[in-house]
């Protein structure tokens, strides 16, 4: 850690600095004011303050540094020190944003036991900094095309108001990964986001997934089960494909946005809800208002702040850092390099991807599945079509599984020949008789497609 030493007494300075020196950067300032001039040009994570000093006191130091909350990721933490316990001085520091204080001459252990626990929290920080680093750069819109600038300005825009947000494209577009990105980058990025497939979920049960529900209010209620709203509370609730939204349902999501609250099913209980709401689709809402499918007065409210993601054939400039992306993505994650030549980035730039990033993603993943380290993949071994019939890999699998899964794809491809597969993989009729002995002893460990 580095540490700022604050204290008239030169006895004071000299024990910190023995006793600091071997473990930790060490700085120091005689007076408050040569204090307020060291944290003007250095950054500090932990800072010993005396109480009562000349000319500036340690108090008005640390009003000086409480100062700065907007900046609070880089506030140091201030540990007071005072000749005299005197209780409600240390209070009016603690209030002022003291981590706590140590009482001259210094007690050892207490000094050991503050450095322990300011180190741990500051790794417990700097780690929450990692992963959210991590998953904002997960969800991330990539993009470096004209149109996806566009998108990636109304993010920003969108990510510094509270308004709500609808995205409009194609399947496999993004969409979530654009209101994932809106999220990240919000106020609200510290609380929840709680995405629901509206598409995916029966109409009979979109109710009650989305507002909960009471042990007992309907057959199968078995206990008390809170609905994606009440989950979103201070966070963001993601509406994806919101047109499969039924009426009725739909009549009480615009209570919810009106009056931000809610009961659950079988509840008369009102519960206050602060949840912004991002929806998403894949149709003309406009269109099914005109016809009666969706309601004007929720499309209006849904549709405060628009944002249209155009499809990859639109953007084409995009798929080569897309597919720097995903290798990159899945290289971390086993450490094998796999690359592709510029003839085969070019070949599928030219490919219109009906599916969008979502069926980039998934070439790329199942090329990476069954190339080796170290391995270029060329034009001329890139055939769209024999890629497009490799298995579909639903979740990231370990290399193992991933084995198991191109051998039983190679026994198809080859109709059940085994002598065929086995030239084709490159290994014996024995080893496949053994795998699929294997398999079918412990099914349970073997993956198919």
């Amino acid at each position: 850690m580095k540490i700022l030493i604050v204290d008239d007494e030169q006895n004071i300075r000299l024990f910190f600095e023995e006793y600091l020196k071997n473990s930790h950067e060490v700085d120091f300032a005689k007076d408050g004011r040569s204090a307020l001039e060291k944290l003007i040009a250095n950054i500090y994570d932990l800072i010993f303050l005396d109480i009562r000093m000349p000319n500036v006191s340690g108090i008005e130091v640390l009003e000086n540094i409480s100062s700065h909350k907007s900046n609070q990721d880089e506030l140091p933490y201030v540990v007071m020190l005072t000749a005299i316990e005197d209780v409600g001085t240390v209070v009016r520091t603690i209030k002022l944003g003291a981590y706590d204080y140590l009482v001259k001459p210094i007690n050892i252990s207490r000094l050991e036991l503050i450095l322990s626990q300011v180190q741990k929290i500051i790794e417990k920080n700097e780690e929450i900094k990692r992963l959210r680093s991590e998953i904002e750069g997960k969800y991330t819109f990539i993009g470096e095309s004209e149109k996806s600038k566009e998108v990636l300005n109304l993010i920003d825009i969108a990510s510094k108001s509270d308004v709500n947000v609808l995205i409009v494209g194609e399947s496999g577009v993004g969409k979530e990964v654009v209101a994932r990105a809106i999220h990240t980058k919000s106020n609200r990025r510290n609380s929840r986001f709680v995405p629901i497939d509206c598409g995916a979920i029966p109409e009979s049960i979109i109710e009650s997934e989305l507002f909960g529900y009471e042990k007992g209010s309907f057959t199968g209620a078995s206990s008390s089960k809170r609905g994606k709203i009440e989950l979103a509370d201070k966070g963001t609730l993601f509406l994806d494909e919101v047109s499969n939204i039924p009426m009725n349902v739909q009549t009480k999501l615009l209570r919810v946005i009106q009056t931000k609250e809610f009961s659950r099913i079988g509840s008369t209980e009102t519960i206050n809800v602060d949840a912004r709401i991002i929806s998403a689709t894949n149709v003309n809402l406009k269109e099914m208002v005109e016809i009666g499918k969706f309601r004007d007065d929720l499309y209006y409210r849904l549709n405060v702040f628009p944002i249209y993601v155009p499809p990859l054939r639109e953007r084409k400039e995009d798929i080569p850092l897309l597919i720097n992306h995903f290798l990159s993505t899945l290289q971390l994650k086993y450490n094998k390099r796999v690359t592709f030549s510029d003839g085969a980035i070019k070949k599928l730039m030219n490919y219109t991807f009906p599916g969008n990033v979502r069926e980039l993603e998934n070439i790329i993943l199942r090329i990476f599945a069954i190339s080796h380290d170290g391995d270029e993949i060329g034009e001329e071994i890139l055939d769209i079509n024999e890629i497009r019939d490799l298995p579909y890999f639903p979740k990231i699998y370990k290399l193992e599984e991933l084995e198991g899964i191109y051998v039983d794809y190679v026994i198809k491809k080859c109709n059940g020949n085994l002598k065929k597969a086995s030239e084709m993989l490159g290994i014996s009729r024995r080893t496949i008789y053994n795998y699929l002995k294997y398999k079918n002893t412990h099914p349970k460990n073997t993956t198919t497609f």
